[in-house]
């Protein structure tokens, strides 16, 4: 199972999150590339902020936000996570989502989850 946190050097949370868990012998990745969802092939989960929550959670790709694109820039992680469900390309992804201020309980809720 790979794990592929998705972040920013201005939003590093989940990249973060990441690093706790290779620390702990998971198999994660780091990726600023909503593109790299392309690429995926067997058992994926996906490790994001979202905002609002209280603890990290499973979520679905029909609960992301649906926003208007204007540029090529506006194609984020959940622009593609929704494009591939309406083709049938995703099989085997699940979605956890983190909040913005998580500490050393949230990576235990985040394992758990795993």
């Amino acid at each position: 199972m790979l794990i592929l946190a998705f972040g920013s050097h201005s939003d590093p949370h989940a990249w973060e999150m990441s690093d706790k868990l290779k620390d702990d012998g998971f198999n994660t990745k780091k990726s600023d590339n909503p593109q790299d969802i392309l690429n995926l092939r067997g058992e994926v989960v996906i490790l994001d902020v979202v905002k609002g929550l209280d603890k990290p959670a499973f979520i679905t790709i029909k609960q992301l936000k649906s926003r208007k694109l204007f540029t090529a820039h506006d194609f984020d992680v959940g622009f593609f996570l929704k494009m591939l469900d309406e083709s049938g390309m995703i099989d085997n992804l699940r979605i956890i989502g983190i909040p913005e201020e998580w500490d050393e309980e949230a990576v235990k809720e985040v394992k758990k989850l795993l």
